[in-house]
């Protein structure tokens, strides 16, 4: 399904995988510093 859509829409697709990437990475960030604070805390 993913890959057919972008097989369909490269361009399309590669901005919405970069912004997918970028949101997993501040989600990741922000988890990281969660746990760090529980385990302080």
């Amino acid at each position: 399904m993913f890959v057919r859509a972008s097989s369909n829409f490269p361009l399309t697709s590669k901005k919405s995988l970069l912004e997918v990437r970028a949101s997993l990475h501040s989600f990741y960030s922000f988890a990281v510093s969660i746990r760090y604070v529980l385990c302080l805390g």
